[in-house]
């Protein structure tokens, strides 16, 4: 049974509570970061974090855990959870509130979310091994403020949905002007004439 980690505690995901009334539940009102860990070793942590902390200041959640605190988060759940090939899901929504209301409630407790999952081996581990994936592009119709990486994840559902019920594993996604943003749940990179190229991380426009 894997084991979370929930407000400070570590402790089996079944018994993993949030309030009913929590914003991140209610609104989808949180910020996620997914890090992956080849034998402990940690894949741009200090990026992920960077970009966990200005998604927070973007939605103005008052948290503040330093990098040493989410690196023990992150080592206890890597130990936690047997080690090997891990991804890391972090997430931090706003806390829960009394009622539903749209406006930032002040005062509330953000809850704080993490747990490991396994990954299959880096990509370097074989490096003649390719694996193939058909995909289909779409209009990205997902909100403009896409740089705030957002637990509401409604619109990459729906595109994904869309690309997995033609049978295919991704859906592409460009923006009226015709420049790929990402994928529904993956990034991507092109490599053309040696150069390697990705969507730059800002607002869609």
């Amino acid at each position: 049974m894997s084991t979370v980690y929930l407000n400070g505690d570590y402790l089996p995901m079944s018994e993993a509570r949030i309030s009913p009334m929590d914003r991140g539940f209610l609104f989808g009102d949180g910020i996620y970061e997914v890090i992956p860990s080849y034998d402990g070793a940690l894949v741009g942590f200090g990026p992920h974090l960077a970009r966990m902390q200005d998604g927070l200041d973007a939605i103005e959640i008052p948290l503040r855990l330093d990098r040493e605190q989410w690196r023990e988060i992150a080592a206890q759940l890597i130990a936690r959870n047997g080690g090997g090939n891990l991804g890391l899901y972090l997430h931090v929504s706003r806390g829960a509130d009394t009622k539903r209301h749209h406006a930032y409630p002040p005062g509330i407790a953000p809850t704080v979310f993490a747990f490991a999952y396994p990954i299959p081996p880096s990509p370097r581990a074989d490096k003649h091994a390719a694996t193939p994936y058909t995909v289909v592009t779409a209009q990205d119709l997902r909100w403009q403020r896409c740089n705030i990486k957002s637990t509401s994840l409604l619109g990459n559902v729906m595109h994904f949905q869309q690309g997995h019920a033609g049978g295919h594993h991704e859906t592409i996604l460009y923006n009226q002007h015709g420049e790929i943003t990402e994928a529904s749940a993956c990034n991507v990179f092109v490599v053309k004439g040696g150069v390697i190229a990705t969507p730059i991380l800002d607002e869609q426009k």
